[in-house]
């Protein structure tokens, strides 16, 4: 009898945490379980963000492209892009190319999103965005959470 006991009490509150759960998604969205979106970060800075200083030291021989889409149709390549200090994520590589828009979100570590590059917006009500790949490999992270390695091809692409 004791043991009916003990699972009825689990399954009501396994019950109650997804009921609080669905909730949650319904009336915050799903940006609720990420404290600190949209707000302005004034003291942040990736210059002196420790998290930076676990990508390499320096990245060398690196080419870029920017495609901007199949509104516009320009390629930009840039090449022999060589990034120290730190400095070394595919949004290092980006921004010491072109002029970079972008958001910070913020989960373990500030996670930047691109939505500009050298003035073409992304557009979500067209569900057009800024991607990148790195030799080929669409790469599902956060801009400044992805470092290439040497002789690295970065695209970056308007879907």
């Amino acid at each position: 009898m004791q043991k009916s006991k003990v699972i009825t009490v689990i399954i009501s509150l396994s019950l109650v945490v997804g009921i609080v759960i669905i909730g949650n998604l319904i009336y915050f969205g799903t940006d609720w379980f990420r404290p600190g979106n949209g707000t302005n970060h004034t003291n942040y800075s990736w210059a002196t963000d420790d998290h930076r200083l676990s990508y390499p030291e320096s990245i060398t021989n690196i080419t870029l492209e920017v495609y901007y889409g199949e509104s516009n149709g320009t390629t930009e390549i840039y090449e022999n892009i060589t990034l120290a200090d730190h400095y070394t994520t595919v949004f290092d590589v980006l921004n010491s190319c072109c002029f970079v828009e972008f958001e910070i979100f913020w989960w373990i570590h500030p996670t930047f999103f691109i939505t500009a590059i050298n003035g073409i917006q992304e557009n979500d009500a067209e569900q057009h965005w800024w991607q990148y790949s790195v030799n080929g490999i669409y790469i599902s992270a956060g801009a400044n959470a992805y470092s290439p390695v040497n002789n690295s091809l970065v695209r970056w692409y308007l879907t």
